[in-house]
């Protein structure tokens, strides 16, 4: 039986926790994919894969990311000096985004906290309040 990457086990928990499956959008890069709210459509995560080099890490050894959004550039600051955490890949240009390695460098429980503080920072305005 094959053990369930934490990729997997994110998708999982998107799918139980929030009812969003992976929403692939890209016909050129069918790894690619987006977890997207019911209420509103925006997204809260985007999970990729791609050579370790695009992050200045490595070498064309792939890697998976899952990156999400942040509330502002204080908490991106904190998370994008922490060791497996970027600044989102790639530049949204839109708020602020982080991008954290799903290579087991940074721990599953830690990986669900930074999606759900994205979930909820993506609510609509009247959630929000």
């Amino acid at each position: 039986m094959k053990k369930s990457s934490i990729k997997d086990k994110l998708n999982a928990y998107a799918l139980k926790k929030y009812n969003a499956p992976k929403e692939h959008l890209w016909v050129k890069n069918p790894s690619y994919y987006v977890f997207r709210r019911n209420d509103n459509d925006k997204w809260f995560g985007l999970v990729m894969t791609f050579p370790r080099k695009n992050l200045k890490i490595g070498d064309d050894t792939p890697v998976d990311i899952l990156t999400f959004k942040v509330p502002n550039q204080t908490a991106f600051d904190a998370l994008t000096h922490q060791v497996g955490f970027f600044p989102g890949y790639p530049n949204t240009g839109h708020g602020h985004w982080v991008s954290v390695l799903l290579d087991g460098t940074v721990g599953l429980r830690e990986i669900y906290k930074c999606l759900d503080e994205s979930y909820k920072i993506t609510a609509p305005k009247i959630i929000k309040k």
